[in-house]
């Protein structure tokens, strides 16, 4: 809910919430992006990823393989990781596909600043 909240702190509107839930895998996580991806009304995503039981290297996986099922990434993709494996994961994300940042303000942040450019359009 804080993900939602400093979406709001920042000037913009939450569209969609999905919790894939603790110790998804990297399928889930691929199925859960497509969905996000589907609603028109998101323009812009932001992973908040804490994990505990959900391995960051796993959710990054899970990342890169969704986004690889694209010709283009409709949108732009935004990934905060902390937690276990979180080092490990950031390293794995392709940066080309997304945009990572260290805090979750930052993330949130950035999320904004691409769903404005993407409303401006």
């Amino acid at each position: 809910m804080t993900t939602l909240d400093l979406v709001d702190h920042y000037g913009g509107s939450p569209a969609n919430f999905l919790d894939i839930g603790g110790g998804a895998k990297a399928e889930r996580v691929a199925n859960a992006l497509d969905m996000v991806f589907s609603d028109e009304n998101v323009d812009a995503v932001v992973f908040n990823i804490f994990g505990g039981i959900t391995r960051g290297d796993e959710v990054a996986k899970g990342i890169n393989d969704a986004l690889g099922q694209f010709d283009e990434i409709p949108k732009p993709v935004v990934v905060r990781l902390a937690g276990t494996n979180a080092e490990e994961g950031r390293e794995i994300l392709n940066d080309e596909l997304v945009t990572v940042e260290e805090t979750l303000e930052d993330a949130v942040q950035r999320a904004v600043e691409y769903a404005d450019a993407e409303v401006e359009q």
